[in-house]
């Protein structure tokens, strides 16, 4: 597939063949932005015109990852796609059949070569046309599950929609014949999302909508995938899971998706929390203490041998001491 901005290919590559590695390779173009930009500076007031707010440096970064890994993984998607098409032509196709046809002018029996489809190329027909149907009328949320482009969100007419609860995902399809950026204008606002593409008759609208909450516009971003779809990365104002991505679209069922967090989500406090949970329950199972048992363990050590200690003088052993249930220790 191909990419805008290759102009910089070779300067990279050159860059890229010295370093040798790709972790010094990032590291030098980080390294010119820290030298050379503001890029690593936070703004501490609106009025500041150097630098970025809080955390948006890091969040330009993972945009722009998630840019071209989504296109990496189209890109095999389509590699997939066309071995399995190469296969399905190298296959031998059935013989013809004769069939008998009595002509209505001469009414002697011709015959001609007939090609029937085989009952596999029929089945294979009969699951598109099925599946077809189902897709426009019958898809139910488990069925937006299974497909990484409608996940959490929905498949409709001429676009899909996935969501996180701090952004959306939306593909909208465009004619074959629009491959290049400039035949595409993405109007994105707080509370609409407008798609045109140009083409033969002009300028013509493939998405029009109002969304059902705001979007951080500074934050969104939008990429063409040649003759497939455009692809637009809406920020969420607000975390919330969204029960349509427009207002006049059908309402999923947002006790059917998946309203969990991914742990890098969470606060520096809260993924603490979730591995320590993890870590005892872990430890629960091999019949080892706990982080609280270990730190009881540990107080018990220090206060073992001290002045008043019934255990003075004899080896630490903690099995003298019921640590199990933490919390009995220091009942009266």
């Amino acid at each position: 597939m191909a990419i805008e901005g290759t102009i910089y290919d070779n300067a990279l590559l050159g860059i890229l063949q010295n370093e040798g590695q790709i972790y010094p390779f990032l590291d030098v173009i980080f390294g010119f932005l820290y030298r050379r930009t503001d890029f690593y500076k936070i703004q501490h007031d609106e009025n500041e015109k150097m630098g970025f707010p809080a955390r948006m440096a890091e969040k330009i970064v993972q945009k722009a990852f998630k840019k071209y890994y989504d296109m990496s993984m189209e890109d095999d998607a389509q590699q997939l796609k066309r071995k399995k098409q190469v296969l399905k032509e190298s296959e031998i196709p059935p013989p013809a059949a004769t069939v008998e046809v009595i002509t209505s002018e001469e009414g002697e029996a011709k015959s001609f070569q007939v090609q029937k489809e085989p009952n596999a190329v029929k089945s294979r027909k009969e699951k598109v046309i099925q599946t077809s149907e189902k897709k426009n009328f019958e898809l139910t949320q488990a069925d937006f599950q299974k497909n990484a482009e409608s996940y959490n969100g929905a498949i409709r007419n001429n676009y899909s929609w996935a969501q996180t609860i701090k952004d959306l995902d939306v593909r909208v399809k465009v004619p074959q014949n629009v491959i290049s950026g400039k035949s595409v204008k993405v109007d994105i606002k707080h509370n609409s999302l407008t798609v045109n593409v140009l083409n033969e008759e002009g300028w013509t609208t493939e998405f029009d909508g109002e969304l059902s909450f705001k979007i951080n516009v500074e934050d969104s971003v939008w990429t063409l995938f040649p003759g497939e779809h455009v692809h637009v990365n809406l920020d969420k104002v607000q975390e919330r899971f969204w029960e349509s991505l427009l207002k006049d679209e059908p309402k999923i069922d947002l006790k059917e998706i998946d309203n969990s967090r991914p742990m890098e989500d969470l606060d520096e406090e809260a993924q603490a929390k979730v591995k320590e949970l993890v870590y005892n329950e872990r430890q629960k199972q091999l019949g080892l203490p706990t982080s609280d048992q270990k730190k009881m363990e540990n107080i018990l050590k220090e206060a073992w041998d001290k002045e008043g200690s019934p255990f003075r003088g004899q080896p630490f052993d903690p099995s003298a001491v019921n640590i199990s249930n933490p919390g009995d220790l220091f009942k009266t």
